[in-house]
């Protein structure tokens, strides 16, 4: 039998957030940023000027990172170009990581432009959902595959309980919407997923998630560690005021990647503590 998220067609955390691979798209949008920063700036017929901006950068890139032969050097910008964009479509996934961090780490000393170049690096890393960003002068990541790997296991232990793997589907479908994300929407239906589960525990169908943890507490058939439910419901607090009507994340200008992905993990590895709980407290869910 197949299983719930497969007949959804359900959006895979592997698929939308890229940790041990680049698409096509990030791997353009990584091309488009150092060309349009760097290499547009060169006619391709020119002589590369070795001692001096990106020349200097990419002579250093060939001999002291690559360890290219010294003598194989290109001499036109044509052919930096060329060998440059094939890396970027065609060598590994981590290779342009490497080589962006290179550049990063050499290129203040140089042109001084970090302070330019590094935040639109991160505008594409963002927008295609890498799992990584340039923190410092560091590709660091952002999102591990721990994480990925905790909402792959909230999408298949909630397999029979279709509301909430509804929320869950949403908030990934919302998160990875590259044309449009809705971040803010997203986060909700990530709390809303946790707050469908504790109703079912809580045996209150219409209660708050802060009203249902408070009920799963009281009546301790599932054990619950207290700074949880304390951490639950000040996150529950963020994003829904007591009444249900004005939500206090409408106040976040911007939210982003950063913090969807963030509420998509945290409530992923909740809903499975919470499974896993009433398990062993032979608490049937439905």
């Amino acid at each position: 039998m197949t299983k719930f998220s497969e007949r959804m067609k359900i959006v895979s955390p592997k698929d939308t957030i890229q940790i041990t691979s680049i698409d096509e798209d990030l791997r353009t949008a990584l091309w488009n940023v150092l060309y349009g920063f760097f290499l547009v700036r060169h006619q391709p017929n020119d002589y590369i000027v070795y001692d001096t901006g990106f020349g200097l950068i990419f002579g250093k890139l060939w001999v002291n990172f690559l360890n290219k032969q010294l003598d194989k050097k290109p001499q036109m910008w044509f052919e930096a170009q060329e060998f440059l964009n094939y890396m970027f479509f065609h060598d590994e996934w981590y290779t342009i990581y490497d080589v962006i961090e290179y550049i990063i780490s050499i290129n203040d000393d140089i042109t001084g432009t970090n302070e330019e170049f590094i935040p639109i690096i991160n505008q594409a890393l963002e927008k295609y959902f890498s799992g990584y960003r340039i923190i410092g002068k560091i590709v660091a990541p952002i999102t591990t595959e721990s994480e990925i790997e905790a909402i792959e296991a909230a999408i298949n232990n909630t397999d029979k309980l279709r509301n909430i793997n509804l929320h869950i589907q949403e908030a990934l479908k919302k998160l990875s919407d590259r044309t449009k994300p809705d971040f803010r929407n997203s986060i909700k239906e990530s709390i809303s997923a946790v707050e469908a589960l504790c109703r079912i525990i809580s045996g209150n169908p219409k209660a708050t998630l802060g009203d249902a943890l408070k009920a799963i507490e009281k009546n301790g058939g599932v054990k619950i560690h207290g700074a949880l439910i304390s951490g639950f419901s000040s996150i529950y607090g963020w994003t829904n005021d007591a009444q249900g009507i004005r939500h206090s994340l409408m106040d976040v200008p911007n939210l982003k990647y950063d913090d969807a992905i963030f509420m998509l993990v945290s409530c992923s590895a909740f809903i499975n503590y919470l499974i896993a709980k009433s398990m062993e407290a032979l608490i049937k869910l439905t």
